[in-house]
């Protein structure tokens, strides 16, 4: 008697059960390989080698690389940058946020307002996405599902705002002021909804 992973097993049945798992690979090694394992090498390459036939059937497809779109600069009056005042601004669906396009066309970078003020503002369904609001005014604004996820909101005055059904997983939160804000289904930083005001 051996000892196989803690069994006690019989050595002569040990032995037919790797006899007969040898020849059972055997088996389908010659059934899966066919006839492929009779031939030289030089004979296994000119087989996987299409024809010229064979290779000017294959269609051709061509690559492009699509460039980025990019963000917005301006609505209206207001010119999208840092400290711009643009109080009352509709910016609803828009998208100025970070996108991630594919690794060969690369990334297009959120926009920077720092220090802007955008206090009632309307932002509902805006892609903020990784947007940089450091010190911002959103005092008042609809940011009703917005996605501000990795949005940098350090110091900024979110009172008042309307988060209902908003993103702010991952945000930089800290010393923002949300007195007053409404949150109803909100995802917060740690990716916990918050409903507070449902």
């Amino acid at each position: 008697m051996i000892r196989v992973m803690g069994l006690r097993v019989d050595i002569r049945v040990f032995h037919l059960s790797v006899i007969v798992l040898a020849a059972l690979g055997s088996a389908w090694l010659m059934a899966g390989c066919g006839s492929a394992a009779s031939k030289t090498p030089t004979e296994a390459v000119a087989a996987e080698t299409p024809t010229a036939s064979q290779a000017a059937a294959r269609p051709t497809v061509e690559r492009t690389s699509t460039p980025l779109p990019t963000i917005i600069s301006s609505v209206g009056e207001c010119v999208l940058e840092p400290n711009a005042q643009c109080p009352g601004l509709d910016l609803h669906g828009q998208d100025i946020g970070e996108v991630m396009y594919s690794y060969k066309t690369g990334i297009r970078h959120a926009a920077d307002l720092e220090g802007a003020n955008f206090k009632g503002a309307n932002f509902e369904g805006t892609n903020l996405f990784g947007v940089d609001l450091t010190g911002g005014n959103l005092s008042d604004a609809n940011l009703k599902s917005a996605n501000l996820e990795g949005a940098y909101l350090f110091q900024a005055d979110l009172s008042g705002a309307d988060l209902t059904n908003a993103n702010l997983k991952y945000a930089d939160t800290d010393e923002t002021k949300f007195e007053g804000a409404i949150f109803c289904n909100t995802t917060m930083p740690d990716g916990e909804i918050n409903d507070a005001n449902c």
